[in-house]
Protein backbone atom coordinates (compact mmCIF):
# COMPACT_ATOMS: atom_id res chain seq x y z
CA UNK A 1 0.00 0.00 0.00
CA UNK A 2 1.59 3.44 -0.74
CA UNK A 3 0.26 5.60 2.54
CA UNK A 4 2.02 8.62 0.84
CA UNK A 5 -0.23 8.91 -1.37
CA UNK A 6 -2.60 9.99 1.02
CA UNK A 7 -4.11 13.57 0.66
CA UNK A 8 -5.57 14.53 3.65
CA UNK A 9 -5.69 17.97 2.32
CA UNK A 10 -8.12 17.52 -0.76
CA UNK A 11 -9.78 15.35 1.66
CA UNK A 12 -10.41 18.17 4.29
CA UNK A 13 -11.75 20.32 1.56
CA UNK A 14 -14.32 17.48 -0.09
CA UNK A 15 -15.53 17.13 3.31
CA UNK A 16 -16.26 20.64 4.03
CA UNK A 17 -18.04 20.54 0.70
CA UNK A 18 -20.27 17.67 1.99
CA UNK A 19 -21.00 18.84 5.20
CA UNK A 20 -21.77 22.87 3.53
CA UNK A 21 -24.17 20.87 1.20
CA UNK A 22 -25.56 18.42 3.55
CA UNK A 23 -26.70 21.78 5.62
CA UNK A 24 -27.76 23.74 3.58
CA UNK A 25 -30.13 21.22 1.28
CA UNK A 26 -31.39 19.19 4.70
CA UNK A 27 -29.73 17.10 7.64
CA UNK A 28 -29.48 14.12 5.86
CA UNK A 29 -32.87 12.36 4.31
CA UNK A 30 -33.29 11.61 0.33
CA UNK A 31 -32.55 15.34 -0.85
CA UNK A 32 -29.66 16.28 1.43
CA UNK A 33 -28.09 12.76 1.03
CA UNK A 34 -28.14 13.07 -2.84
CA UNK A 35 -26.36 16.35 -2.20
CA UNK A 36 -24.01 15.13 0.19
CA UNK A 37 -22.88 12.45 -2.54
CA UNK A 38 -22.71 14.97 -5.35
CA UNK A 39 -19.92 16.74 -3.36
CA UNK A 40 -18.37 13.41 -2.52
CA UNK A 41 -18.00 12.40 -5.81
CA UNK A 42 -16.88 15.74 -7.09
CA UNK A 43 -14.51 15.55 -4.72
CA UNK A 44 -12.60 12.32 -5.62
CA UNK A 45 -12.69 13.34 -9.18
CA UNK A 46 -9.58 13.81 -11.19
CA UNK A 47 -9.80 17.09 -12.81
CA UNK A 48 -7.83 19.34 -15.40
CA UNK A 49 -5.70 21.70 -14.28
CA UNK A 50 -7.67 24.40 -16.05
CA UNK A 51 -10.69 26.10 -14.02
CA UNK A 52 -12.42 26.44 -17.15
CA UNK A 53 -11.55 22.63 -17.91
CA UNK A 54 -12.34 21.71 -14.53
CA UNK A 55 -15.95 23.65 -15.20
CA UNK A 56 -16.69 21.63 -17.83
CA UNK A 57 -16.32 18.60 -16.08
CA UNK A 58 -17.96 19.18 -12.89
CA UNK A 59 -20.76 20.61 -14.88
CA UNK A 60 -21.17 17.32 -17.66
CA UNK A 61 -21.25 14.91 -14.59
CA UNK A 62 -24.01 17.07 -12.30
CA UNK A 63 -26.12 16.96 -15.45
CA UNK A 64 -25.33 13.82 -16.71
CA UNK A 65 -26.14 12.30 -12.86
CA UNK A 66 -29.00 14.38 -12.59
CA UNK A 67 -30.72 12.64 -15.60
CA UNK A 68 -29.70 9.20 -13.80
CA UNK A 69 -31.58 10.06 -10.63
CA UNK A 70 -34.56 11.10 -12.61
CA UNK A 71 -34.22 8.03 -14.51
CA UNK A 72 -34.36 5.76 -12.12
CA UNK A 73 -36.40 7.63 -9.37
CA UNK A 74 -38.90 7.22 -12.59
CA UNK A 75 -38.97 3.45 -12.95
CA UNK A 76 -38.46 2.72 -9.24
CA UNK A 77 -42.29 1.22 -9.11
CA UNK A 78 -41.34 -1.56 -11.93
CA UNK A 79 -38.46 -4.24 -11.26
CA UNK A 80 -37.87 -4.31 -15.09
CA UNK A 81 -37.40 -0.75 -15.80
CA UNK A 82 -34.60 -0.42 -12.74
CA UNK A 83 -33.30 -3.46 -14.06
CA UNK A 84 -33.17 -1.72 -17.64
CA UNK A 85 -32.14 1.40 -16.74
CA UNK A 86 -29.29 0.52 -14.16
CA UNK A 87 -28.02 -1.88 -17.20
CA UNK A 88 -27.82 0.95 -19.51
CA UNK A 89 -26.45 3.22 -17.15
CA UNK A 90 -23.41 0.81 -16.42
CA UNK A 91 -22.99 -0.34 -19.91
CA UNK A 92 -22.66 4.06 -20.74
CA UNK A 93 -20.60 4.41 -17.56
CA UNK A 94 -17.78 2.17 -18.36
CA UNK A 95 -17.90 2.78 -21.94
CA UNK A 96 -16.63 6.40 -21.17
CA UNK A 97 -13.23 4.27 -19.96
CA UNK A 98 -12.86 4.80 -23.98
CA UNK A 99 -12.18 8.29 -23.60
CA UNK A 100 -9.06 8.24 -20.73
CA UNK A 101 -8.34 7.71 -17.02
CA UNK A 102 -10.77 10.96 -15.81
CA UNK A 103 -13.58 9.89 -18.03
CA UNK A 104 -13.81 6.61 -16.20
CA UNK A 105 -13.67 7.68 -13.24
CA UNK A 106 -16.86 10.19 -14.02
CA UNK A 107 -18.57 7.27 -15.41
CA UNK A 108 -17.76 4.53 -12.70
CA UNK A 109 -18.86 7.13 -9.77
CA UNK A 110 -22.36 7.70 -12.16
CA UNK A 111 -22.61 3.79 -12.21
CA UNK A 112 -22.25 4.27 -8.07
CA UNK A 113 -24.93 7.04 -8.59
CA UNK A 114 -27.15 4.88 -9.50
CA UNK A 115 -26.79 2.17 -7.16
CA UNK A 116 -27.67 4.88 -4.14
CA UNK A 117 -30.48 6.22 -5.88
CA UNK A 118 -31.53 2.30 -6.02
CA UNK A 119 -31.02 2.45 -2.24
CA UNK A 120 -32.99 5.84 -1.63
CA UNK A 121 -36.17 3.81 -2.95
CA UNK A 122 -39.96 5.32 -2.82
CA UNK A 123 -39.68 8.99 -1.20
CA UNK A 124 -41.88 12.16 -1.21
CA UNK A 125 -39.95 14.15 -3.40
CA UNK A 126 -40.78 13.37 -7.08
CA UNK A 127 -37.75 12.48 -9.78
CA UNK A 128 -37.18 16.67 -10.42
CA UNK A 129 -36.68 17.34 -6.87
CA UNK A 130 -34.34 14.08 -6.17
CA UNK A 131 -32.18 15.78 -9.45
CA UNK A 132 -32.50 19.14 -8.38
CA UNK A 133 -31.05 18.46 -5.21
CA UNK A 134 -27.97 16.87 -6.88
CA UNK A 135 -27.92 19.86 -8.85
CA UNK A 136 -27.64 21.79 -6.11
CA UNK A 137 -25.24 19.67 -4.50
CA UNK A 138 -22.44 20.17 -6.98
CA UNK A 139 -23.16 23.79 -7.41
CA UNK A 140 -22.30 24.38 -3.44
CA UNK A 141 -19.43 21.51 -4.07
CA UNK A 142 -17.79 24.11 -6.78
CA UNK A 143 -18.31 26.81 -4.61
CA UNK A 144 -16.28 25.95 -2.10
CA UNK A 145 -13.57 24.30 -3.90
CA UNK A 146 -13.53 27.53 -5.41
CA UNK A 147 -12.67 28.95 -2.07
CA UNK A 148 -10.89 26.24 -0.71
CA UNK A 149 -7.62 26.56 -3.30
CA UNK A 150 -8.01 23.75 -5.45
CA UNK A 151 -8.23 25.81 -8.24
CA UNK A 152 -4.79 27.54 -7.66
CA UNK A 153 -2.50 25.25 -9.50
CA UNK A 154 -2.52 22.14 -7.21
CA UNK A 155 -4.29 20.19 -8.84
CA UNK A 156 -3.73 16.23 -9.59
CA UNK A 157 -1.21 15.89 -12.82
CA UNK A 158 -2.50 13.49 -15.33
CA UNK A 159 -1.26 10.31 -16.36
CA UNK A 160 1.29 9.38 -18.12
CA UNK A 161 0.37 8.55 -21.65
CA UNK A 162 1.89 4.92 -21.50
CA UNK A 163 -0.67 3.49 -19.38
CA UNK A 164 -3.23 4.71 -16.07
CA UNK A 165 -1.84 4.58 -12.47
CA UNK A 166 -4.48 2.90 -10.59
CA UNK A 167 -5.44 3.55 -7.12
CA UNK A 168 -3.33 0.98 -5.94
CA UNK A 169 0.05 2.75 -6.89
CA UNK A 170 0.92 -0.34 -9.21
CA UNK A 171 1.21 0.98 -13.02
CA UNK A 172 -1.52 -1.00 -15.66
CA UNK A 173 -0.06 -3.15 -18.77
CA UNK A 174 -2.22 -1.45 -21.34
CA UNK A 175 -1.09 -4.53 -23.38
CA UNK A 176 -2.74 -7.15 -21.00
CA UNK A 177 -5.90 -7.25 -23.12
CA UNK A 178 -8.33 -4.97 -22.49
CA UNK A 179 -6.50 -1.59 -23.14
CA UNK A 180 -7.59 2.02 -21.95
CA UNK A 181 -7.93 4.07 -24.89
CA UNK A 182 -6.65 7.82 -24.24
CA UNK A 183 -6.98 10.71 -26.66
CA UNK A 184 -10.11 9.11 -28.03
CA UNK A 185 -11.82 11.84 -30.28
CA UNK A 186 -15.60 11.62 -29.56
CA UNK A 187 -16.42 11.08 -32.95
CA UNK A 188 -14.99 7.77 -32.67
CA UNK A 189 -18.20 5.96 -30.52
CA UNK A 190 -17.81 2.88 -32.97
CA UNK A 191 -14.06 2.21 -32.52
CA UNK A 192 -15.01 2.63 -28.97
CA UNK A 193 -17.78 -0.04 -29.03
CA UNK A 194 -15.93 -2.48 -31.05
CA UNK A 195 -12.53 -2.09 -28.76
CA UNK A 196 -11.82 -4.11 -25.66
CA UNK A 197 -13.11 -1.26 -23.30
CA UNK A 198 -16.96 -1.94 -25.52
CA UNK A 199 -16.33 -5.75 -24.80
CA UNK A 200 -16.25 -5.55 -21.29
CA UNK A 201 -18.85 -2.36 -20.94
CA UNK A 202 -21.31 -5.04 -22.40
CA UNK A 203 -20.21 -7.92 -20.62
CA UNK A 204 -20.47 -5.71 -16.89
CA UNK A 205 -23.66 -3.94 -17.87
CA UNK A 206 -24.98 -7.89 -18.48
CA UNK A 207 -23.75 -8.64 -15.30
CA UNK A 208 -25.00 -5.77 -13.38
CA UNK A 209 -28.66 -6.57 -14.82
CA UNK A 210 -28.42 -10.11 -13.85
CA UNK A 211 -27.48 -8.78 -10.26
CA UNK A 212 -30.21 -5.98 -10.77
CA UNK A 213 -33.40 -8.78 -11.68
CA UNK A 214 -31.99 -11.32 -8.98
CA UNK A 215 -32.14 -8.72 -6.23
CA UNK A 216 -34.61 -7.80 -6.47
CA UNK A 217 -36.45 -10.87 -7.16
CA UNK A 218 -35.04 -12.78 -4.17
CA UNK A 219 -33.99 -9.92 -1.24
CA UNK A 220 -36.63 -8.08 -0.80
CA UNK A 221 -35.10 -6.28 2.08
CA UNK A 222 -31.77 -5.49 0.58
CA UNK A 223 -32.30 -5.68 -3.15
CA UNK A 224 -29.25 -3.59 -4.18
CA UNK A 225 -26.51 -4.72 -2.40
CA UNK A 226 -25.60 -7.72 -5.16
CA UNK A 227 -25.68 -4.85 -8.00
CA UNK A 228 -23.04 -3.09 -5.22
CA UNK A 229 -20.48 -6.11 -5.42
CA UNK A 230 -20.74 -6.40 -8.53
CA UNK A 231 -20.67 -2.49 -9.64
CA UNK A 232 -17.40 -2.48 -6.92
CA UNK A 233 -15.73 -5.83 -8.44
CA UNK A 234 -15.98 -5.30 -12.32
CA UNK A 235 -14.00 -2.17 -12.53
CA UNK A 236 -12.16 -0.59 -15.52
CA UNK A 237 -9.52 -0.60 -16.62
CA UNK A 238 -10.37 -4.72 -17.19
CA UNK A 239 -7.13 -5.84 -16.61
CA UNK A 240 -9.08 -8.52 -14.65
CA UNK A 241 -7.15 -11.32 -12.81
CA UNK A 242 -8.32 -13.05 -10.13
CA UNK A 243 -5.89 -11.65 -7.75
CA UNK A 244 -7.47 -8.30 -8.37
CA UNK A 245 -11.01 -9.65 -8.19
CA UNK A 246 -10.28 -11.00 -4.84
CA UNK A 247 -9.31 -7.86 -3.38
CA UNK A 248 -12.17 -5.92 -4.18
CA UNK A 249 -14.47 -8.39 -3.10
CA UNK A 250 -12.49 -8.53 -0.19
CA UNK A 251 -12.73 -5.04 0.17
CA UNK A 252 -16.44 -4.93 -0.69
CA UNK A 253 -17.09 -8.02 2.24
CA UNK A 254 -14.77 -5.69 5.11
CA UNK A 255 -17.00 -2.49 4.32
CA UNK A 256 -19.94 -4.32 4.75
CA UNK A 257 -18.89 -5.76 8.11
CA UNK A 258 -17.13 -2.75 9.37
CA UNK A 259 -19.81 -0.68 8.57
CA UNK A 260 -22.34 -3.17 9.93
CA UNK A 261 -20.65 -3.10 13.51
CA UNK A 262 -19.94 1.04 13.56
CA UNK A 263 -23.33 1.34 13.02
CA UNK A 264 -24.80 -1.40 15.79
CA UNK A 265 -22.52 0.29 18.15
CA UNK A 266 -23.42 4.02 17.46
CA UNK A 267 -26.65 5.95 18.36
CA UNK A 268 -28.78 6.13 15.28
CA UNK A 269 -30.06 9.81 15.84
CA UNK A 270 -29.05 12.47 12.81
CA UNK A 271 -25.78 14.08 14.37
CA UNK A 272 -24.11 10.17 14.51
CA UNK A 273 -25.18 8.83 11.33
CA UNK A 274 -23.91 12.62 9.77
CA UNK A 275 -20.22 12.12 11.10
CA UNK A 276 -19.72 8.93 10.07
CA UNK A 277 -20.66 9.54 6.99
CA UNK A 278 -18.51 12.14 6.43
CA UNK A 279 -15.76 9.76 8.32
CA UNK A 280 -16.57 7.56 5.36
CA UNK A 281 -16.51 10.36 2.58
CA UNK A 282 -13.11 11.69 4.02
CA UNK A 283 -11.73 8.57 3.61
CA UNK A 284 -12.81 7.52 0.30
CA UNK A 285 -11.50 11.05 -0.81
CA UNK A 286 -8.13 10.92 0.89
CA UNK A 287 -6.94 7.73 0.31
CA UNK A 288 -8.30 7.03 -3.11
CA UNK A 289 -4.95 6.50 -4.25
CA UNK A 290 -3.45 4.47 -1.70
CA UNK A 291 -5.16 1.28 -2.21
CA UNK A 292 -8.16 -0.37 -3.97
CA UNK A 293 -8.98 -2.40 -1.48
CA UNK A 294 -9.04 0.56 1.59
CA UNK A 295 -10.97 2.45 -0.64
CA UNK A 296 -13.16 0.32 -1.38
CA UNK A 297 -14.06 -0.52 2.24
CA UNK A 298 -14.97 3.34 2.55
CA UNK A 299 -16.44 3.29 -0.21
CA UNK A 300 -18.75 0.20 0.56
CA UNK A 301 -19.23 2.18 4.23
CA UNK A 302 -20.60 5.69 2.12
CA UNK A 303 -23.16 3.49 0.60
CA UNK A 304 -23.95 1.53 3.51
CA UNK A 305 -24.25 4.56 5.85
CA UNK A 306 -26.11 6.21 3.00
CA UNK A 307 -28.81 3.12 3.55
CA UNK A 308 -28.71 3.22 6.92
CA UNK A 309 -29.53 6.99 7.27
CA UNK A 310 -32.62 6.23 4.92
CA UNK A 311 -34.04 3.21 6.21
CA UNK A 312 -33.98 3.20 10.06
CA UNK A 313 -34.37 -0.80 9.81
CA UNK A 314 -31.87 -1.70 7.29
CA UNK A 315 -30.23 -3.73 9.78
CA UNK A 316 -33.22 -5.81 10.43
CA UNK A 317 -31.73 -8.66 7.77
CA UNK A 318 -27.79 -8.51 8.53
CA UNK A 319 -27.51 -12.40 6.93
CA UNK A 320 -29.59 -11.40 3.69
CA UNK A 321 -27.33 -8.55 2.99
CA UNK A 322 -23.82 -10.57 3.00
CA UNK A 323 -26.17 -13.66 0.74
CA UNK A 324 -26.98 -10.57 -1.49
CA UNK A 325 -23.23 -9.41 -1.61
CA UNK A 326 -22.25 -13.20 -1.97
CA UNK A 327 -24.56 -13.79 -4.94
CA UNK A 328 -23.22 -10.41 -6.64
CA UNK A 329 -19.80 -11.59 -5.73
CA UNK A 330 -20.49 -15.05 -7.41
CA UNK A 331 -21.78 -13.31 -10.58
CA UNK A 332 -18.89 -11.45 -10.90
CA UNK A 333 -15.99 -13.20 -10.08
CA UNK A 334 -18.05 -15.78 -13.33
CA UNK A 335 -17.47 -12.60 -15.66
CA UNK A 336 -13.94 -12.53 -14.19
CA UNK A 337 -13.56 -15.80 -15.43
CA UNK A 338 -14.86 -15.17 -18.73
CA UNK A 339 -12.90 -12.25 -19.03
CA UNK A 340 -10.10 -13.93 -18.55
CA UNK A 341 -10.48 -16.68 -20.02
CA UNK A 342 -11.30 -14.59 -23.36
CA UNK A 343 -7.66 -12.82 -23.24
CA UNK A 344 -5.98 -16.14 -22.77
CA UNK A 345 -7.96 -17.70 -26.05
CA UNK A 346 -6.94 -14.03 -27.97
CA UNK A 347 -3.33 -14.22 -26.78
CA UNK A 348 -3.19 -18.18 -27.94
CA UNK A 349 -4.89 -17.31 -31.27
CA UNK A 350 -2.87 -14.48 -31.92
CA UNK A 351 0.64 -16.49 -31.03
CA UNK A 352 -0.02 -19.11 -33.12
CA UNK A 353 -1.22 -17.02 -36.23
Amino acid sequence: MNWSAIDVKRGLIGTLGILLTIVFVGILGPAGLLAGLCALFLGALDEPDSVHERLAVRARFVTIGAVVIGLLSWSGDSTWWVTLVATAVTYLGTLAAGWGSRAAGEGQFLVLLAVVTLMVGPTDLSPLEMALAFVAGGVISTAVSLAGGRWTGDGEAPPAAGGEVPSDGEPRDDSAGHSVQTGVDASAVGEVVRSDVGVFALIRAVAVGAATASGYLLFEDHPVWAVLTVVLVLQMPARQTWSTGLRRTIGTIVGVLVGMVIVQWLDTGTTAMLITFLLAGFGMIAFKNVSYTVSTIFTTCVLLFSERILQEDTFSSGWQRIESTLLGTAIALAVVLVTVTRDRTSATIAATS
